[in-house]
Parts: structure tokens; C-alpha cells; sequence
């Protein structure tokens, strides 16, 4: 028998023996030596519960999820995870840099030192296949030579491996 049959034999067991006691404790002639069993099998009950409870995942479980999705974006089960652990989202970022940088009319585009490093959480990357990138802090000459503020959205597509689009809002 296995580990789980035999907690469950003794967690019925302990499950007759409370219900037991307490008959006792209720129509038995010395309610105080029923009582005493009323502890340890409260404490098998919620040794019980806890066992039974969903187990969080092992670190052994998530770090091979950690290497599935290091290699192919495809095995990712969240966004967060394919935008940390992907280990082609730096190139996604650095061709989103390129073409930005092409976007700029009347001079240079600045960009912090990581660049397009906030995503879209909700976007199903893992299903579709293309991926948005946001930067917040690049900035872009106008006319007149002065910095202005804008907003970049990256649209990258993981199978093709290039830039679908980046679109610029002003601040």
C-alpha cells in the first residue's frame, strides 16, 4: 500500500474514534476520559486537512519550467515568465531599439540603458506568437531641436524572430 491509502485508513480511523468519543462524552458515564481523546484527534483531523491540501509546486518543478521556457517560448505558461526567462527577448529588444531609432525625423532618439523593458501582461504572447514591448522613457527631437517624451510600443513577432511594428505616442 502506498503512503497515501494508509493516511487515509488512519485518517478514517481517527475520524471513527473522534465520532466514538464523543458519543461517549455525551452519553458515557465519565466525560472527562473522553475529553482527552478529543485533542490528539483534532490534531489528526488537521493533520489530515493539511495533507490533503493542493501542494505548492517544488523548486525543482519550476526550475524545469525555468529551462523549458529559457529555450522555446512556447512552453512559457505566463507572460512574466516569457518576458524574464526567454532567452531571445534581448534580442526582441535590441531590434525594437534599431527600428525605433529609424522613427526619429529631425535627429537622434535617445533610450534609457535597458530599453523596452515593460510589456503588456495580459497579451496571450505564448498563444499568438507576437509580443509587445513598451518604453516609456525614449526620447525624440522635434523641429526645433529640443527632447520630447514619448511613449514606444513594439510589436515583435517570436516566430519570424523580427519587428512587426513600433508605433510612437507624445507625452
Amino acid at each position: 500500500m502506498d503512503a497515501n491509502t494508509l493516511f487515509l485508513l488512519a485518517f478514517f480511523a481517527s475520524i471513527c474514534t473522534m465520532f466514538t468519543a464523543i458519543l461517549r462524552l455525551i452519553f458515557g458515564p465519565s466525560p472527562l476520559r473522553a475529553a482527552a481523546w478529543l485533542t490528539p484527534i483534532g490534531l489528526a483531523v488537521a493533520l489530515g486537512w493539511w495533507w490533503a491540501a493542493p501542494k505548492a509546486k517544488t523548486y525543482i518543478e519550476y526550475s524545469g519550467l525555468h529551462v523549458a521556457c529559457h529555450h522555446d517560448y512556447t512552453k512559457c505558461t505566463w507572460q512574466e515568465q516569457l518576458v524574464t526567462k526567454y532567452k531571445r527577448i534581448e534580442e526582441a529588444r535590441a531590434d525594437c531599439v534599431e527600428v525605433a531609432k529609424k522613427l526619429a525625423r529631425y535627429g537622434d532618439a535617445q533610450f534609457p540603458d535597458m530599453p523596452f523593458q515593460g510589456y503588456l501582461p495580459n497579451e496571450k504572447s505564448v498563444d499568438t506568437g507576437k509580443l509587445s514591448l513598451i518604453e516609456n522613457d525614449a526620447r525624440y527631437q522635434n523641429g526645433f531641436g529640443a527632447w520630447q517624451h514619448v511613449t514606444l510600443t513594439c510589436l515583435y513577432d517570436l516566430d519570424a524572430r523580427e519587428v512587426v511594428e513600433v508605433t510612437s505616442a507624445a507625452e
